[in-house]
């Protein structure tokens, strides 16, 4: 990151050069430069939805958009799409997993984008390097549970505001899982 900062800027196709798009904060930079067996990054392009033209305010130099749907209140302006992820695995710090392990884990991270420093719940591929080291008691591969997570992530609506979204892909999973969902 120190010998290549616009690494972890963003990409557009809409004009705006990588200065209009926010640094990543503190936190987020923290994470990325702790010990950790695995880290990731994630490039986004943000590009109009259909049927929205985008520009810039000339007076505040921020993004503008207007829609051209009737200002539907349904739509997004804008969209953010995934340009590139980089994953990087210290082989000594991802000691102790299985190779199914590490790839379900890495496949887990480049479908569905979790928050690089979380830890995660036991039932999940995620609990693999929960606190940043192995666990043992991590499941041997990805379970039913994050089988659904990335089926309902990437069959949820995107044209709809983000918890609604996320209420949608929710009920997606207690669906697929029903009963069998024991998050504790």
């Amino acid at each position: 990151m120190n010998k290549y900062p616009s690494l972890i800027k963003g990409y557009n196709s809409i004009g705006l050069n990588r200065d209009d798009y926010e640094e990543l904060s503190r936190r987020e930079i923290e994470a990325l430069q702790a010990d950790r067996p695995v880290r990731w990054y994630r490039s986004t392009s943000t590009e109009p939805a259909n049927g929205t033209i985008v520009g810039k305010d000339p007076f505040s130099v921020k993004l503008t958009t207007s829609s051209i749907d009737g200002g539907s209140r349904i739509l997004q302006h804008v969209q953010a799409r995934t340009t590139s992820v980089i994953v990087i695995i210290d082989i000594t710090e991802a000691s102790g997993a299985t190779w199914k392990q590490l790839a379900d884990y890495i496949s887990f991270v480049v479908l569905a984008a979790p928050k690089l420093g979380e830890n995660f719940n036991a039932i999940s591929i995620m609990s693999l390097y929960n606190n940043r080291t192995f666990q043992k008691t991590a499941p041997p591969a990805m379970t039913p549970f994050d089988s659904a997570i990335i089926q309902a992530l990437y069959e949820s609506e995107t044209a709809v505001q983000s918890h609604d979204e996320q209420l949608e892909i929710t009920r997606s999973v207690i669906s697929r899982l029903g009963s069998s969902l024991h998050l504790n």
